[in-house]
């Protein structure tokens, strides 16, 4: 029996960068869901079991924080690692979205696909479980 691929779920708003954050980490050998968006996402996650959860920051209908505030809320969703994509790095309070939302890990925007995938291997080596 084939080994079960750790499941991630992609959100950002442009159409591209979808395309090659889920051409990228499946790859890597990762299974991708995507959508366009936080409120679209949270959709996804109330069905579905996903490993990691790799979001932009911006983004319309609920950002990436929001999407972030709202996982931590559910029991299920609260261990959840999630790997925030920003062309806004510099601007963010880090140390707040880490201790009050719970983001593992940040990529400026423009991400190196290398750098991507290093890091949601690095968040999934812990042994984080799909829920």
């Amino acid at each position: 029996m084939e080994p079960v691929k750790p499941r991630v779920l992609a959100v950002d708003d442009e159409a591209s960068l979808r395309h090659v954050i889920r051409f990228t980490l499946e790859c890597a050998g990762y299974s991708v869901a995507i959508a366009a968006d936080g409120a679209e996402a949270w959709q996804m996650l109330q069905t579905g079991a996903f490993h990691c959860v790799v979001t932009d920051y911006q983004m319309p209908n609920m950002t990436g924080e929001e999407l972030c505030r709202r996982m931590r809320q559910v029991d299920r969703l609260r261990s959840v690692p999630v790997v925030l994509l920003t062309g806004r790095a510099f601007d963010l309070d880090r140390d707040a979205l880490v201790a009050e939302v719970g983001i593992r890990e940040f990529l400026p925007k423009p991400f190196s696909p290398r750098a991507l995938v290093a890091a949601v291997r690095s968040l999934l080596e812990v042994g984080t479980q799909p829920v």
